[in-house]
């Protein structure tokens, strides 16, 4: 639905409760929201958009899913901006939020001819307009299923070519997030280096 057209931007939003482990608390351990959470947005933005050349974070100081329990030296609330090769810019925001809450996980893409919504866990769906055609599709199999049946598959045939995520894609998504974790510290807007 995206070939060929360009992309001008991208919105992702990735907020709900998940589980706290003691290293998800520390920085050192864990890597933060950032690394731990912000990087499955960040990795779907790159799929779709390119490779991030920049970018540009902020964190938010109001403890959310830490206001209830043991806090940690991460933050709860994060906003990032990139700039796609392309010339496309994008964004993606994170929250971890408390228990019982209900989360959001979505990705919205404006295109020359396109404005398309995924609506992610639990719904797995596509919606939106493609060069002038109504666009609605579900998921019949759980994303996660679907890479780990394939990676078995692509393990057991010995063909490394069904792997979703190559190890460069995601020294690529890596990158993206170092930059990140970067840019949260200086406030300044940091260069990727393209692997």
């Amino acid at each position: 639905m995206l070939e060929g057209k360009a992309l001008s931007h991208q919105c992702g939003i990735g907020t709900g409760p998940t589980k706290s482990r003691p290293w998800f608390l520390d920085r050192a351990q864990g890597g933060g929201n950032l690394l731990e959470r912000a990087s499955h947005g960040i990795d779907l933005a790159r799929a779709v958009g390119g490779e991030v050349v920049a970018v540009q974070a902020t964190a938010g100081s109001v403890p959310l899913a830490q206001s209830a329990g043991e806090r940690g030296d991460i933050e709860d609330a994060a906003a990032i901006a990139f700039r796609f090769e392309s010339g496309a810019v994008g964004s993606t925001t994170i929250a971890w939020t408390r228990d019982g809450l209900p989360g959001r996980y979505s990705l919205d893409v404006l295109g020359s001819e396109s404005s398309l919504r995924l609506d992610l866990d639990p719904d797995f769906t596509l919606r939106g307009v493609s060069r002038g055609r109504e666009i609605e599709a579900r998921t019949t199999q759980h994303p996660i299923e679907r890479s780990v049946a394939r990676f078995l598959e692509a393990a057991r045939e010995g063909d490394g070519t069904r792997v979703f995520c190559t190890p460069a894609e995601a020294a690529g998504t890596l990158a993206v997030v170092v930059a990140c974790e970067q840019a949260l510290r200086t406030g300044a807007t940091v260069d990727v280096p393209i692997l």
